[in-house]
């Protein structure tokens, strides 16, 4: 007994399933938003123009996942797009301190633009006893000594410092420092 074959679907429905089987195989998740963009497009031309008669139902739904894939692929350039910092000194901190924690470049940029930088004068005070620290504190340059004024009226005495944050020192050694602080 012979089996029936058709000949081969348009070549629109061949271009769209080869884009299908591209993005089957691409690891990079732009790449594939892309492709399946072009799959997409691909079957709206074929339910619109290749069939006879529009199918409207291919019509609406690969429009709707071409609308969807286009969206996603949009956030992920943007996601992608290079990140600057305003401060020159904000890319190093970046590098040394945040980027090896896994911290993305957004992220860290939101980060600088909610806080405060600011310079103090040797010998300022930056936060007294009793006062509690409710933010990060990361020294970029020079040292903050931390003092303990003993109630006695004896003059205060240093009890440790800090110094510019070193890679080696991570944010770990900051956690302890800041729990050391707190407990003074």
């Amino acid at each position: 007994m012979a089996v029936a074959t058709r000949p081969a679907s348009h070549w629109l429905y061949q271009l769209a399933n080869t884009w299908l089987l591209l993005s089957y195989t691409n690891p990079d998740v732009l790449v594939l938003r892309l492709f399946l963009l072009l799959a997409g497009l691909c079957y709206v031309l074929w339910g619109s123009l290749a069939i006879g008669a529009i199918a409207v139902d291919t019509v609406v739904w690969n429009s709707v996942l071409t609308t969807i894939n286009a969206y996603r692929a949009t956030q992920l350039v943007w996601a992608r797009r290079p990140i600057t910092f305003e401060m020159e000194e904000h890319e190093e901190i970046y590098t040394e301190v945040f980027k090896p924690i896994g911290i993305g470049r957004l992220q860290f940029k939101t980060f600088m633009e909610q806080g405060l930088s600011r310079t103090l004068r040797s010998g300022s005070t930056f936060i007294e006893a009793g006062n509690v620290a409710s933010n990060l504190t990361l020294v970029y340059t020079g040292q903050m000594n931390i003092m303990s004024s003993p109630k006695d009226g004896r003059p205060p005495q240093k009890v440790g410092s800090v110094h510019r944050m070193q890679v080696s020192n991570g944010l770990r050694s900051l956690y302890h420092l800041a729990r050391k602080c707190a407990l003074l």
